[in-house]
């Protein structure tokens, strides 16, 4: 009976020889899979707690949270356009907030400029990406430091992560790590590091990002003040598996062609 059982087990664990193809972009996808639901977990939790009213004793909230009301502040401001952008192009570099924070509420206060306001949004955001590359291209020697002990989500296994990921597919990636919640930072300046051509960058940043920015927009602006609840809960995991599902029929695609 043992060896039976050991036997199966081996089946399962090795498929087919002819089947190596689909089962090692299986096993990418999963991969990917694991890690974009990871973040949207951290994202989530993170957002979520950044508004949770403070108690009495906590009179110091931590940076995260700080940063998070900061950022919605100036939804209220005459200057929220601008900030929108500041925001935008600071976050595909270094910044922490993702600009959905902000976009969000600028479109409840102007919901017909819906459209002007994800363009913005999603222009900063691409040229910030392009700084990012630059950083990655010329100073990451002199700035790996900073961005590995501050920024978060900057850590060595996912930035190895990234390089992989370029090795297989870069423009898939990179239009992942902008439609999904995965830190988009990482991919434009470890993009820079890996010599990933910059047109590659910005077509993938635009088709990406834009398809991000415009869909929370529009959102807003058709749902109205109900959408901020559907679109904490369930955009980052719509959008995650919408990639999924991307890279899948890739894969589906060229083993077909194959």
């Amino acid at each position: 009976m043992k060896n039976n059982t050991s036997s199966r087990v081996f089946f399962v664990l090795q498929p087919p020889r002819k089947n190596a193809f689909v089962s090692a972009r299986a096993e990418i996808a999963g991969k990917i899979f694991r890690k974009l639901k990871s973040y949207a977990e951290k994202f989530y939790a993170a957002g979520r707690a950044a508004k949770q009213p403070l108690h009495m004793e906590d009179k110091k909230p931590n940076l995260l949270k700080r940063l998070y009301n900061w950022t919605i502040s100036w939804a209220e401001k005459p200057q929220g356009f601008w900030a929108l952008a500041i925001l935008s192009f600071a976050e595909s570099s270094f910044f922490p907030i993702p600009p959905d924070v902000l976009l969000i509420p600028l479109v409840f206060g102007a919901p017909k400029k819906w459209w002007r306001i994800a363009a913005v949004c999603t222009a900063a955001s691409v040229l910030g990406g392009v700084f990012g590359w630059c950083i990655g291209h010329a100073a990451w020697g002199a700035t790996q430091s900073f961005f590995f002990d501050y920024i978060p989500g900057f850590t060595h296994e996912n930035f190895e992560f990234v390089e992989q990921s370029y090795q297989n597919n870069a423009f898939l990636a990179i239009f992942g790590a902008a439609l999904t919640p995965i830190p988009y930072k990482i991919f434009t300046i470890a993009a820079g590091v890996c010599n990933v051509p910059i047109a590659t960058l910005v077509l993938a940043s635009l088709v990406g990002r834009g398809g991000r920015f415009f869909a929370v927009a529009l959102i807003v602006r058709i749902v109205g003040p109900k959408a901020r609840d559907f679109i904490d809960k369930y955009f980052n995991i719509l959008a995650s598996a919408f990639f999924v599902l991307l890279v899948l029929g890739f894969v589906a695609v060229k083993y077909l062609m194959k």
